[in-house]
């Protein structure tokens, strides 16, 4: 089990790759499923943890190139506005 870092900066195998800027929890199980890597040009990315291969208080060395980083699932937010009575 590794020990995730908040806002470490993150390393694929051919460099350094973003910035990691959240988790998501399974919903049931409350256990972190994935990282959130945010790279140089503000794209998010959710990352399995399968694909972390160490750690260290401030960074975060991921399995993968740069290119199979951008070709990941990007995250997104989805707010809820609650409409005022009327």
């Amino acid at each position: 089990m590794y020990e995730l870092p908040f806002n470490a900066k993150v390393t694929c195998t051919d460099g350094h790759c973003g910035t990691s800027v959240a988790f998501t929890l399974h919903p049931l199980t409350r256990i972190v499923s994935n990282l959130v890597v945010e790279d140089d040009q503000g794209h998010q990315r959710l990352v399995s943890l399968n694909t972390v291969n160490k750690t260290s208080d401030d960074e975060i060395w991921l399995s993968c190139t740069e290119d199979e980083l951008r070709e990941m699932e990007l995250f997104q937010t989805t707010e809820f506005v609650q409409r005022a009575p009327q």
